[in-house]
């Protein structure tokens, strides 16, 4: 028997105005999904936040991300980290020796998409340089080293474009300035 984290069910809610009589029907899809993402969650910072704040973009992620390759049905790790941390990891394998915001590491496994490595205390510095809350910061880090490990790169400003507005549309929220 499967456990309740092994399996999830998804839910959308389509509406269609079609008028018979002036009545209008409302349609209710139940999903069944066994291709949904499972998150592996290690929180190492100081700030208790839910794996739910990350398990809620991973559950949009089918109805706006075409899955060819089967890229959705892997796992994917998220640790929640410190600057200390991060920073080593970025001098190691990145050859920059400070500390940033959100790493990406891609695995070739058939069953593990990657890992992806938040800085909580730089998510609460650009949190408050932009005016938002760190839940908020945290969500869009998340998100945007998914669309790395999803294929997603931001080298060219044509990229850039294409996965900022992936990002906002995962987020289910507007662009906010950025620096």
């Amino acid at each position: 028997m499967a456990t309740a984290e092994a399996f999830d069910l998804s839910i959308a809610i389509l509406t269609k105005a079609v008028y018979f009589d002036h009545t209008i029907f409302t349609f209710l899809i139940l999903r069944y999904s066994k291709t949904m993402m499972k998150l592996n969650y290690q929180n190492e910072s100081a700030r208790p936040t839910p794996a739910k704040l990350f398990k809620i973009i991973l559950a949009r992620l089918p109805a706006l991300q075409a899955d060819p390759k089967g890229l959705l049905s892997k796992d994917v790790e998220l640790l929640l980290t410190d600057d200390q941390t991060i920073h080593a990891l970025n001098k190691q394998y990145r050859g920059k020796d400070k500390p940033t915001d959100v790493l990406s590491f891609a695995f070739d496994d058939p069953e593990h998409l990657g890992q992806i490595v938040i800085s909580v205390e730089t998510a609460q510095i650009q949190a408050d340089q932009i005016g938002q809350s760190l839940q908020d910061e945290l969500q869009f880090l998340f998100t945007h080293g998914l669309l790395h490990l999803l294929g997603y790169d931001h080298e060219k400003p044509e990229d850039e474009k294409i996965m900022l507005k992936k990002t906002y549309e995962l987020l289910q929220r507007g662009a906010l300035e950025r620096t």
